[in-house]
């Protein structure tokens, strides 16, 4: 078995978690690629962060281990490789962009639609204040870029509930992962609350193009 993936593995048939086996392989494979001169600081994070968010989209869906690595192993040699990236990954700028469609300057531009008028939505401008509170929060570049992946899920499951029945309770449970996600990184309370509010608002903002009425109590 590959160092890497025995690292990996070993941490998750001892009943580790997945940020307890991630930690253990990108220590190995970082003393691989130091020791073989084939490091670069920024390059190596970069595709860190970006392995990281593809595994931890395993885990929320369900990925068995092995389906889990894979992702891992996918994402960071595809980024190391400049090969295809998801349109939910990281823009050129290195910002997070909102459905891979910011503009020029790297900018978040929700679904680069706006309005009728060309205007920004209510939606637009829920993640535009997402992504200014994520950067201020003080967590981590990598954390901070994954809790904003989840809140596109959320509104993307919001919109599938709009679509059909079939999919009633696909926002509770993109919900559920966010929260899962900030209690397993022990994201601060005061910057935990604030983000599930504004996951709270971008569900309701959702169903709302829709015609719903009724606003949930986001605040408690």
């Amino acid at each position: 078995m590959d160092p890497v993936a025995k690292a990996f593995f070993s941490v998750m048939d001892s009943g580790g978690n997945f940020d307890e086996a991630f930690k253990a392989g990108e220590r190995v494979a970082k003393e691989f690629d130091q020791r073989e001169g084939d490091y670069d600081e920024e390059q190596w994070n970069k595709c860190r962060d970006r392995a990281y968010r593809a595994g931890r989209k395993a885990v929320d869906e369900g990925a068995d281990p092995g389906q889990v690595f894979d992702a891992v192993g996918r994402a960071g040699n595809e980024c190391r490789d400049g090969g295809p990236r998801g349109g939910d990954q990281m823009d050129h700028e290195g910002q997070m962009d909102h459905d891979g469609k910011g503009d020029h300057e790297g900018q978040m531009d929700h679904d680069g639609k706006g309005g009728h008028d060309g205007e920004p939505t209510e939606l637009d401008r829920m993640f535009e204040g997402l992504e200014e509170m994520l950067r201020g929060s003080g967590i981590n570049e990598g954390d901070a870029k994954y809790m904003f992946e989840l809140a596109e899920s959320l509104e993307k499951a919001a919109h599938s509930e709009n679509e059909s029945d079939a999919n009633s309770g696909a926002a509770g449970e993109a919900m559920q992962a966010a929260e899962k996600f900030v209690r397993e990184q022990q994201v601060p309370e005061q910057v935990a609350r604030g983000y599930m509010r504004m996951l709270c608002m971008i569900e309701w903002a959702t169903h709302k193009e829709r015609g719903a009425e009724g606003a949930p109590d986001c605040d408690r």
